[in-house]
């Protein structure tokens, strides 16, 4: 941050600071109403207004105040499961959002959910996103699963992290009725959803588009979804078809990275801490990588490497890591 800048981001921080928390005083029930009325105020809130002060400075146009109104809302539901997704899910958002910001590029503009002209397409939806540039325009799509439901999901012995070519009744005489599906349906929607906002805002623009997946540790299950070779959604061998059962194809999605985050946002707000100095920190050179995984573009392009701490699934440094394999299945002792 700049010299000149410095004295309005205290300004913004304090003013969306104090507006959370006079609102929260009052609020019946929110999951962060403690984070931000306790005296002194709780790093978790501490960070996390930082976090959309830092947004803030650089995209204008209000982004603080509507950011801080959409997570405000959420409330008044005590201890509802669905809202603590939403929550977390709202904080995945952001933090890419901060980490998109940080690509160099000449002279960006940063529109946020860019208006599609309904005369070009028939669909409204836009991405996250929209970096428009001298050098580049980037759109950007960030997708997260319910936190709390991915969790439950691991409570069974045995995780099919692939679709295997098992009947049902193989697959029950083999694990019982106890067995965890893989998560290809949610990721196929994630693709799906994706690839109809990329179509609409490339019509308009040409960009590189890239689908941000923020996942917690087990990025395995995402990896495993898209890249399996028997059933993983990218390849020949998707389990996803169109009538005429020809795999289904995501032509407007460049690239797909896959971002281990979502627990460190959870475990921040429980007053839990692994190996980051907070919740919204990205990590740093000595944290394990995020992954990037080509669908129309095979090369990662160099801007996006440092800011997304991101290397291909082929790198050869991503196979050090068990995340980063494909897998068929997870058993999990007791």
């Amino acid at each position: 941050m700049n010299t000149i800048n410095r004295h309005d981001w205290s300004a913004k921080f304090y003013c969306l600071m104090n507006k959370a928390r006079s609102l929260l005083m009052v609020a019946d029930w929110h999951w962060f109403k403690y984070h931000f009325t306790t005296d002194p105020i709780h790093r978790f809130a501490y960070h996390l207004i930082e976090t959309v002060v830092d947004c803030d400075i650089v995209i204008n146009n209000n982004f603080g105040e509507i950011f801080l109104d959409r997570l405000l809302a959420i409330q008044n539901r005590e201890k509802n499961r669905d809202h603590y997704n939403q929550l977390i899910q709202l904080l995945a958002e952001l933090i890419i959002i901060k980490q998109s910001i940080a690509i160099r590029c000449e002279e960006p503009i940063y529109i946020i959910e860019p208006v599609v002209d309904r005369s070009i397409v028939k669909s409204k939806k836009s991405p996250d996103l929209l970096i428009l540039s001298k050098t580049i325009n980037i759109s950007i799509e960030i997708k997260a699963p319910s936190y709390l439901e991915i969790q439950a999901l691991r409570e069974s012995p045995y995780q099919l992290i692939s679709r295997l070519p098992f009947t049902p009744q193989e697959r029950a005489d083999l694990f019982g009725s106890n067995v965890t599906l893989p998560r290809d349906n949610a990721v196929k929607d994630f693709l799906i959803s994706a690839d109809e906002k990329f179509a609409n805002i490339k019509k308009k623009y040409d960009c590189l588009s890239l689908l941000v997946i923020v996942w917690d540790d087990y990025v395995q299950e995402v990896i495993s979804c898209l890249t399996h070779e028997m059933s993983g959604l990218l390849t020949q061998n998707s389990f996803a078809k169109d009538r005429d059962g020809t795999p289904l194809l995501y032509n407007n999605i460049d690239a797909i990275i896959v971002v281990r985050q979502l627990h460190y946002i959870a475990c921040c707000a429980g007053d839990k801490m692994l190996d980051r100095k907070n919740g919204f920190d990205f990590g740093d050179i000595n944290s394990v990588p995020n992954i990037f995984i080509g669908n129309n573009i095979k090369e990662i392009n160099s801007i996006i490497i440092e800011p997304f701490r991101v290397i291909s699934l082929s790198d050869e440094f991503a196979s050090n890591f068990a995340e980063h394999t494909p897998m068929d299945l997870i058993i999990w002792l007791p």
